[in-house]
């Protein structure tokens, strides 16, 4: 072999190492970048876990059965007003196996909806029903309402998508 056919082989060897070294320093550069985007992805994840379950986003106590209906004796429901006195809407309204309206005769009540329970007050007045729901999640609404014997008709108004709902008088339990 002659001198410049040695250097051309010496060349591309040199070449050829660099190439390799340089493949390599670009794949563990990625390795480096992958496994820090990794760590910091579980680490937002952990947060973001520990944040909604301290915060109010976690699920309120779920009542057992009806047991957590506040019910009050008449002495105690003698300063309300009148329309809360034995009102046929008392009790617990069953609009679907998911979803249960419950209004209690102090003029508090809760919705059950996919085992969430959400808090409100209410008020009647004339034929509506006026939901104010104890947490800003919940939209406040009203209602226009008729109870006929164990059927309770809510018709949408203000807050809601104005639609038609029939629910169904739970039976007391006690």
């Amino acid at each position: 072999m002659n001198e410049k056919e040695e250097l051309n082989r010496n060349t591309y060897r040199t070449q050829a190492i660099k190439r390799n070294s340089t493949k390599k320093q670009e794949n563990r550069k990625r390795i480096i970048i992958l496994s820090t985007l990794s760590i910091i992805i579980l680490v937002i994840v952990i947060v973001l876990i520990v944040v909604i379950r301290s915060s109010n986003w976690s699920r309120s106590k779920l009542p057992q059965g009806n047991n957590d209906i506040v019910t009050n004796s008449a002495s105690e429901t003698s300063s309300l007003p009148d329309i809360y006195k034995g009102n046929e809407i008392i009790g617990t309204w069953r609009y679907d196996e998911y979803n249960q309206y419950t209004f209690n005769s102090d003029g508090t009540g809760f919705l059950m909806a996919d085992n969430v329970r959400y808090d409100y007050v209410f008020e009647l007045s004339d034929d509506k029903l006026i939901l104010d729901f104890n947490k800003e999640i919940v939209k406040d609404c009203e209602y226009k309402y008729q109870v006929n014997g164990e059927e309770l008709k809510l018709i949408g108004g203000s807050g809601t998508d104005g639609g038609e709902y029939y629910l169904e008088k739970e039976e007391e339990k006690g």
